[in-house]
């Protein structure tokens, strides 16, 4: 326990508190300005955020964007690094290699990855417009209108992530006994109810 407390301590102080203040601020009308009075409101601000004017249909909005985009980024993220996973959890020459290609982005700085992406699908000659310029298409506004950028936002944030999710499926992996699979395979189950009854 004394060993769990020093984590727990930076937990409440980062993480907790931070939370536990700002859902006790948000029945305020705090104004974040050092001196000012604050008044608690009840549920007058939700009140305001969810059914007052264009704000709230607004807020709406971003509400269904940041859903869309954790069900894509959770779905497909969870799907590719199970599958990467499986593959790079193969017995195979070279395959150490393949983990680090995949972990690579991981460690890369979210500014670099910034970087690299607005290099990526930057319109004027990077290399997305080369390579659509192969099969004639053209745009000045690559990744711009709102549906391609929110379709590019989700491939950075799985890209970016994606060797996170793969590793911990890998740690999963080879905690699973080779007896099980032994066992299955003599029983003359194929690759499919090995991966469904073993794997899974």
């Amino acid at each position: 326990y004394l060993l769990l407390l020093p984590g727990f301590l930076f937990y409440v102080i980062i993480m907790l508190g931070p939370s536990v203040a700002t859902s006790v601020y948000s029945f305020t009308d705090a104004s974040g300005i050092k001196g000012a009075a604050v008044h608690w409101v009840g549920l007058q601000n939700y009140r305001e955020f969810l059914f007052m004017g264009q704000a709230s249909l607004d807020n709406y909005a971003a509400l269904v964007r940041t859903l869309i985009f954790c069900f894509c980024v959770t779905t497909i993220q969870f799907t590719l690094g199970l599958v990467l996973a499986l593959l790079v959890n193969q017995r195979l020459r070279g395959v150490n290699i393949f983990r680090t290609i995949f972990f690579m982005p991981v460690i890369l700085g979210a500014v670099i990855q910034g970087l690299i992406w607005s290099l990526f699908l930057y319109p004027l000659g990077g290399p997305l417009a080369s390579l659509l310029g192969m099969f004639g298409i053209h745009s000045e506004f690559l990744g711009g209108q709102p549906a391609e950028a929110m379709a590019w936002v989700i491939v950075v944030q799985i890209w970016a992530n994606l060797g996170t999710t793969m590793m911990i499926f890998i740690a999963g992996l080879q905690t699973i006994p080779g007896e099980l699979y032994e066992v299955v395979r003599i029983d003359g189950a194929n690759g499919w109810q090995t991966f469904k009854n073993v794997t899974w």
